[in-house]
């Protein structure tokens, strides 16, 4: 996967989020995006994952051709406290559900729940698992899936530091042949695999070799 951004910009009524960013990004690369709350980070990769529009510039996104924004969802596997998942639904009945509309690594639903500690909860509706169990979750239905772009929004989040260490384990052994942006604001273990951020407390947005 290869991904382009040409001038790329956001803006919010009359004001910028961020403008005129451009970057080359490529498989085998781990970004991390990094700044303070309400700075662009995630406004960002939802441009980058096409759920948003640019307010100017062209995103070009490239796997043996280009990619129309109307196709791209089925390249990109996403994890973010924006996600909603179904909150009726059992933990067994969301795997299926987006290993059906995903192609997934694995078919077989008892591996994934006992990585997760949760084959003992696999017939809980999602309103009933606690935040560090439906964050796991979310995360691993992203992992598992066979996009080339995963975007991972503060995955750290609601995670002790033993699963903190189970996320990084992740994004290492999950990073070859997928592009990984991670939204960050600075914490460690999310920065920990990154190759180079791209820091929107800065005006002219660098990108910063790690």
């Amino acid at each position: 996967m290869r991904i382009e951004l040409k001038n790329i910009g956001k803006r919010f009524h009359k004001k910028w989020l961020f403008r005129n960013v451009n970057e080359v990004f490529h498989s085998n690369e781990v970004i991390g995006i990094i700044g303070n709350n309400g700075s662009g980070k995630s406004t960002f990769t939802q441009i980058i994952a096409g759920f948003l529009t640019p307010s100017e510039g062209e995103i070009i996104w490239n796997r043996q051709g280009n990619i129309e924004v109307e196709s791209i969802w089925k390249e990109v596997a996403w994890c973010s406290p924006l996600l909603e998942l179904p909150g009726a639904l059992s933990v067994k009945q969301v795997m299926s559900l987006q290993f059906q509309m995903k192609a997934a690594h694995l078919t077989e639903f008892q591996p994934l729940l006992e990585e997760l500690h949760l084959s003992a909860h696999q017939d809980k509706k999602l309103d009933d698992l606690s935040s560090g169990m439906l964050q796991r979750l979310k995360l691993l239905l992203a992992f598992n899936t066979k996009s080339s772009i995963l975007v991972l929004d503060e995955p750290a989040s609601h995670l002790d530091s033993k699963w903190q260490h189970w996320l990084d384990e992740k994004i290492a052994s999950h990073s070859e042949d997928r592009l990984i942006f991670i939204a960050s604001n600075q914490h460690p273990v999310e920065l920990k695999r990154c190759h180079r951020y791209i820091d929107f407390n800065r005006d002219d947005l660098p990108s910063k070799g790690h």
